[in-house]
């Protein structure tokens, strides 16, 4: 059984007296990477898919949630391959 590691994705908490988040610009962030995502105060595990708008995280009821910005803790989920 593998067990999955959580890579921390960075997020400066304060610059300038404002909460910092992370664009839809941000290269940091890979499409269809698996991620564990803290949005509007709970935990999602869910996919990011890059649109014109910005994001689509993918485990969000039907539709997906569309984001221009992250602003809560992120992590990518890695999982390695068994031998």
């Amino acid at each position: 059984m593998n067990i999955p590691t959580l890579l921390p994705i960075p997020i400066a908490p304060f610059a300038e007296g404002r909460r910092q988040r992370i664009s839809s610009q941000d290269d940091r962030i890979k499409s269809n990477a698996s991620y564990l995502a803290c949005i509007d105060g709970r935990w999602y595990a869910g996919k990011f898919i890059k649109c014109w708008y910005g994001w689509s995280f993918s485990n969000w009821g039907n539709a997906g949630r569309q984001l221009d910005s992250i602003d809560g803790p992120l992590f990518e989920i890695l999982t390695e391959a068994k031998p």
